[in-house]
């Protein structure tokens, strides 16, 4: 899947994708053993969310997420449990941001 800031998107996998405020976001569903890995196009912070912290994000309180504060290329993130996950990245230009997103296992 890849997305951009601009809201364009190309999906494999009929996933949707949205442009929420200043975020770039997806919700993907990752099975026993698969990590995500996210190719940026620039510096970006990634959050990988539960349900529960994608919530919290949203509604400006404190969340925990697994991933980088800082990243440039590409980055490979283990979620702790199978289930849906919540691909949330951010960077300083939002417009001009773009991702792939994709499955590893």
């Amino acid at each position: 899947m890849i997305f951009k800031g601009n809201g364009l998107t190309k999906s494999n996998n009929k996933q949707k994708v949205s442009v929420m405020e200043r975020f770039l976001h997806c919700r993907i569903h990752v099975d026993s053993g698969q990590s995500v890995r996210v190719n940026l196009n620039t510096e970006a912070r990634i959050y990988l969310l539960d349900d529960k912290n994608y919530q919290r994000l949203r509604a400006h309180k404190r969340f925990r997420y697994l991933g980088r504060s800082q990243a440039r290329d590409n980055v490979v993130i283990r979620p702790d449990s199978p289930g849906t996950w919540h691909v949330v990245i951010s960077g300083a230009n939002s417009s001009s941001l773009s991702a792939e997103v994709s499955l590893l296992s």
